[in-house]
């Protein structure tokens, strides 16, 4: 098994992404006031719902997402590719989480911006 958090990705019913929009679930550290993340996915807007696990796979900028206490896991729905809740037109953000051994579930529903 692996340290991390499963992450579900659901939309309103009745609400549809665009193909071309990029999906980034994000995971930073709930104990730092860093905007990095530390670990990263990118889907597609068409491949939700969306069932993803973030762990040292997806780990960013040398940061072992098994070695962070816990984890705030943050979706933002881009037209433009581009990450940021600036240009993010659907959001989700979870309280924080601790990485667990194969994953502590967590449910996130995109609300739009």
């Amino acid at each position: 098994g692996r340290m991390g958090v499963n992450v579900n990705v659901t939309l309103p019913e009745g609400a549809v992404l665009a193909a071309s929009d990029t999906v980034f679930v994000l995971a930073r550290n709930a104990d730092s006031d860093s905007r990095m993340p530390i670990a990263v996915v990118r889907r597609r807007g068409d491949e939700l719902p969306l069932q993803i696990t973030l762990d040292d796979r997806n780990s960013m900028a040398g940061q072992q997402l098994s070695a962070t206490t816990a984890v705030v896991v943050s979706v933002q729905v881009s037209p433009s590719g581009r990450p940021g809740e600036a240009n993010a037109t659907w959001l989700a953000q979870s309280a924080p989480i601790k990485p667990a051994l194969d994953g502590q579930v967590v449910s996130l529903q995109l609300q739009p911006k």
